[in-house]
Order: C-alpha cells, then structure tokens, then sequence
C-alpha cells in the first residue's frame, strides 16, 4: 500500500493510504495531494461607450446601385458580440455587416429601382446603444445614351427613332439639338429605352444632330440629383442626310421656241459656227425645297458672242448670263473647234447641288459673216427652271 505527495520539483510524489484501508501488496488505487498557488488578478478591458460615427464615404448613390460604405468613428464594434447593428431610414435600400472593428465598419449597400429618394439617415447599434445619424443621400443616375436606332435620318420624313441606354427614369423628355430636326412625339418610356417620332424638314442640310433624353426621376418625384451638381441629360448623335439636288436634262431644242420635244443630249453635238444653239435645263425640285442659285458656264479658251455686231471680227466674249422669265438673250460660236461644253449647275436651299454639261464640235465655213439677233424666251413652270441661250446666224 502507498500514496504519492508533491515532491520537490511541484510534481505529485506517492503518500500512505488513508486511514482504514486495507489492500494487498500491488492493489488499491492511488492517491494525491495538490498544493494551490496563487498567481495574481488578470484584468480585461472592454470598451462601454455607444458608438460615434465620424465620417462614411461614400455619402450617396443612385437608385438602382450596390457597392460599399466605409465608416469609421469609435466604439462602433459590440464587445461582446464582435458586430454591429446598421440602420438607415426610407425606403428601398438595405444594408450589411462586411468587416466590424472598433473604428471601421464596411457596410454592403443595394439601392432598388424603386427606392425612396432624398436624404435618409444611417446608424449603427451595439449593446451600450445607438449612435447620431449621418445622413446618405439617395439619388437619380444620369442618363446614359448608347444607342439611336436609326441613326441615319433622311430629311423630308418623319421618322421613327428607339433611343436606349439606362437611367432615363420613368418618363423621360427627348431633346434635338440640329438644324430642320423637331419631335413629335414619345412612347413607351422605360428605365433604359424611349421611342421617339422625329421630324426632319425637307431642306435640312447635311449635318450632326444630338439626341439628349433628360430624366424626370421616377415614378412622378422629379429629377433628384446624387451628388451637387449632377446633370439630368444624357447624349449620344445622329446624322441628317439632306435631299440630293436631282441631275438635271440638259435639252437641245435647236429653233424651237421651248423645250417641248427637244432632246436630251447625251453624246457629243455637231452645230456650225454662227448656228442658234438653244438649250434649257430640266429637272424637278423637291417639295418644301427652292433653287437659291443657278448658272451657265463655258470652258476657258472658247468664244460665244451675243449682242455684239462685231463678234465675226474676232470681237468681245459675252458672259452666259443666269436666264429667267423674259429674259432676251442670243449666243453662237464664233469660232469652230471640237469638245467645246456648256455646263449648267444649280443649288436648293438645303445646300445640295447638281450640274449637266453638253458638249458640241463646232464646225463650219470659214469666214462666214455671223449677225446677232434676238431670241425671246418665256418660262411659265417656276418648279422646273428653264435656262435658255440661243445662237442665230
């Protein structure tokens, strides 16, 4: 029998059996002794004050957003807990504990479509209680345009235009800024798309026009802006193609007194030196559209008298005048030569423009004595300008 007591190095050392017991050798439990020792206190400092937010970043986003908000104070972690408790006031966005310590608290943030917008307020809670409000402002996006479908508009028409891209609130405006370009109308108006009617008058030129869609918020509350600032207007572009100035028919009506049954020269025309050559030109202007400007031109190098007796005689080159009603020109060839052309160009009020050419080989006996006359011309169709010269020998 034997019992264990500490022995010198703290250890348990074997003592006697308690009093009244009885074992045979190598039987019977063993028993201890255990000595107490006192090391000191251990103190534990835990922090008891309600939480104090200093700052967030950021303090707005957009309905329709998610991301993160750092804030940072004291006192912002429950010691008991290791979390904190976030609030915010209105409605439509919620919040999440990210990461928590005492004086940084990462927050995880979603902003339905349909939040309530304006001011609210964000706080957090521990057991020792809530802290002050900070405010988190709840906005409107910008409008982003990406796309204008077509995007190429031909003047003349109304067309139908689908405008998209995100943040156009629940009753966007559409603005044009261009030349000739207005709208009509606007339907079907969501969060990332409008259609619009476009009107593009007919003497609209070539030229760049921006499309802006404007919000108006959502769901009647007006346009809130996110940050100061912060503009309503998105953008994106379209193109204009003016009406093309039509090709026009030169006409060789030789000594008729019009156009009628003349013919459209499309080849190279024989005539004789001193010989009335009358031509007009042909074409129809566009509705909505005019002629601004018209002309007559020859090649350098060449002669065409008129109005002068002594133009046999090697005398003055007669400029081909812009003819008009009632207007009394005559024109020849003095002398004779090949390729010798007359163009005809002209303008509309849209900017387009178009030009024929006729071209003759001159021939004839050499030295023929050539007298001018006069030719009378009457143009009664303004929408199909006429420009005639004559030649009369």
């Amino acid at each position: 029998m034997r019992s264990r007591a500490p022995n010198a190095n703290g250890g348990l050392a074997a003592s006697a059996d308690p009093s009244g017991t009885s074992y045979l050798p190598g039987g019977g439990p063993v028993y201890y002794q255990t000595n107490l020792i006192y090391l000191g206190y251990t103190y534990v400092v835990l922090p008891t004050g309600v939480p104090s937010i200093t700052s967030i970043s950021p303090n707005a986003a957009p309905v329709g957003s998610n991301g993160s908000i750092t804030v940072q104070g004291t006192n912002l972690e429950d010691p008991f807990t290791q979390s904190t408790t976030p609030a915010i006031t209105g409605s439509g966005m919620t919040l999440s504990v990210k990461s928590v310590s005492p004086t940084v608290v990462t927050l995880s943030y979603t902003i339905i479509q349909s939040a309530s917008t304006g001011a609210h307020n964000i706080t957090l809670t521990t057991v020792f209680g809530t802290s002050t409000a900070v405010g988190f402002n709840v906005g409107d996006p910008t409008p982003a345009v990406t796309s204008v479908t077509p995007s190429v508009w031909p003047a003349g028409q109304n067309i139908s235009v689908t405008i998209g891209g995100k943040g156009f609130g629940t009753n966007p405006s559409v603005v044009l800024v261009g030349t000739g370009v207005s709208v009509v109308s606007t339907s079907n108006p969501s969060d990332t798309s409008v259609q619009a009617t476009i009107s593009v008058a007919a003497n609209t030129p070539n030229e760049t026009v921006t499309v802006q869609v404007q919000s108006n918020g959502y769901f009647g509350s007006g346009y809130i802006a996110t940050t100061q600032g912060q503009s309503p207007i998105g953008s994106n572009t379209a193109n204009v193609m003016q009406i093309p100035a039509a090709k026009p028919q030169i006409i060789f009506f030789g000594s008729q007194t019009n156009c009628t049954g003349g013919t459209n020269i499309t080849g190279t025309q024989s005539v004789v030196v001193g010989q009335e050559v009358s031509l007009c030109a042909s074409y129809t202007v566009p509705q909505g559209l005019t002629v601004i400007a018209q002309s007559w031109s020859q090649p350098s190098g060449t002669v065409i008298g008129g109005y002068n007796a002594s133009a046999t005689s090697g005398g003055a080159v007669v400029p081909l005048q812009l003819l008009v009603a009632t207007t009394s020109l005559t024109f020849y060839w003095v002398d004779t030569g090949t390729s010798r052309s007359i163009t005809y160009s002209y303008s509309l009020s849209n900017g387009s423009s178009a030009s024929a050419t006729a071209t003759f080989n001159v021939t004839g006996p050499t030295g023929a004595t050539v007298t001018a006359t006069t030719y009378t011309v009457n143009i009664a169709n303004s929408t199909t300008p006429i420009l005639i010269f004559g030649i009369v020998p």
